[in-house]
């Protein structure tokens, strides 16, 4: 596959010819199923820019270094898309269900007493009462079952509910998402809300397909980004309590103005989040304050954020790590660990593997379909041994000789391929040592 790119400047015409009939003559000569990369573009002519020039085996071979060439593509920065997304599938069935006396239950059997009988709504219920009440009829501030938020939190919830009566009751992964929810109770109903749809989003991600599947594990990253954001421009206000400043300038209801503002063009989950941030009763009050704290004149604020958006954005978009990334990336793809829930550890069903974000089953699908006579490069290859040498484990166990097992090289490859990761620009020095290092780098192969 080719691509055409366009870059300003010129040199002389008889090294760009002389450069544009050495691409071509690669071109012609060895096919690669991945896409191209968007490399050195050269001197403000179209210039065929082939896999094979900037092939991932050319790469260096550790994620430190790969990180410091890339940058994050534009659809690294989208909600996500998948449609079978199962609240909107039992919205309409999820009021029906009459299982909630389960909860309580549920929640002393599997949590120490001083986590169930933590208090919440300052002091006035103790959380069992509250994650029942949930259950029952959604969050009471967002109104009644039947509102915009609750027809999404009801559902979701009951969902978590439904998983985590299938495990047992020391599960420490039940265990965990019971002291969360707990917990997110001793907090205001915005941040309960992002709890449950946070864990239900972790519950679901396998039935997301691949491309929707590397969002979701950028959404930890982007949270963070956000925090630290609101940080640094609400700096000793943001994280007091309700006896020191206003609703509207605590964090829980900071956060929803801001994704309101930016959260869909940040990419910032699936949407649902972006609807209960719009159901924030303190949202009016909390965008006029983000807006005073920017120095922006507010016109109309609950209708255009885009002038505010386009100064917000880059500074989030910049702040991300592309080598935290690629490392969480590596880390849940090669992770060798077989699922607590299955005794047979030659099981060959993927689905019976360790949580994960990127699922086995459908990056094996996602490899099939685009990949080529290259997908099983998304498997161990002796070949490569020295793309895997940096990592840890730097190959898989025998039980795990027929899963995935990524180099960060074929990973690079992978999220260029989606478009989520592109090469930096670079100036022309550093354009012109890429350059000549790649024509050797390929003339020797």
């Amino acid at each position: 596959m080719i691509k055409r790119l366009t870059r300003k400047g010129s040199r002389e015409i008889k090294e760009r010819r002389r450069f544009q009939t050495h691409i071509k003559s690669l071109t012609m000569s060895k096919k690669r199923a991945f896409d191209v990369f968007d490399v050195i573009g050269e001197r403000g002519e179209e210039v065929i820019v082939p896999l094979v020039a900037t092939k991932t085996n050319n790469l260096p071979h550790d994620i430190d270094s790969i990180s410091k060439l890339f940058e994050f593509g534009s659809k690294a920065f989208q909600l996500t898309t998948t449609k079978n997304n199962p609240i909107v599938a039992t919205t309409t069935t999820a009021t029906t269900d009459n299982k909630s006396d389960k909860v309580i239950s549920m929640i002393k059997r599997s949590l120490p007493k001083n986590v169930y009988t933590l208090r919440g709504e300052r002091g006035q219920k103790e959380v069992t009462t509250m994650l029942y009440d949930t259950y029952q009829q959604g969050l009471f501030m967002h109104g009644d079952p039947s509102s915009p938020v609750n027809q999404i939190i009801i559902p979701a919830f009951r969902y978590i509910f439904s998983e985590l009566s299938a495990l047992k009751r020391h599960d420490p992964k039940r265990i965990e998402i019971l002291t969360t929810l707990a917990h997110a109770c001793q907090d205001c109903q915005q941040v309960q809300a992002r709890e449950i749809l946070r864990i239900y989003q972790e519950l679901t991600c396998q039935s997301l397909t691949f491309e929707d599947q590397l969002l979701y594990s950028m959404v930890r990253l982007k949270e963070s980004a956000l925090h630290e954001y609101i940080t640094q421009h609400h700096y000793g206000v943001c994280d007091l309590d309700h006896n020191h400043v206003e609703p509207h300038q605590q964090r829980a209801h900071l956060w929803s103005a801001y994704l309101v503002i930016v959260g869909e063009r940040y990419g910032l989950g699936n949407g649902t989040n972006i609807t209960t941030a719009h159901g924030d009763r303190f949202l009016g009050s909390a965008l006029q304050y983000v807006y005073e704290t920017h120095e922006i004149p507010i016109m109309q604020p609950m209708y255009n954020h885009e002038f505010l958006c386009d100064i917000i954005l880059p500074r989030l978009q910049n702040s991300i790590s592309v080598k935290e990334w690629l490392t969480i990336l590596i880390a849940d793809i090669n992770n060798q660990k077989m699922s607590n829930h299955t005794n047979n550890v030659n099981n060959n069903n993927n689905d019976n593997d360790v949580d994960r974000m990127i699922h086995r089953r459908i990056l094996n699908q996602w490899a099939y379909q685009n990949l080529g006579d290259d997908k099983h490069r998304i498997f161990y290859d002796e070949n490569h041994a020295e793309e895997y040498k940096d990592l840890a484990p730097n190959h898989p166990n025998p039980n795990n000789q027929y899963q995935p097992f990524l180099s960060p090289n074929v990973l690079t490859g992978m999220l260029v391929k989606v478009g989520m990761l592109k090469f930096k620009k670079c100036n022309n020095d550093e354009r012109q040592h890429r350059k000549e290092k790649m024509m050797i780098a390929n003339k020797n192969s």
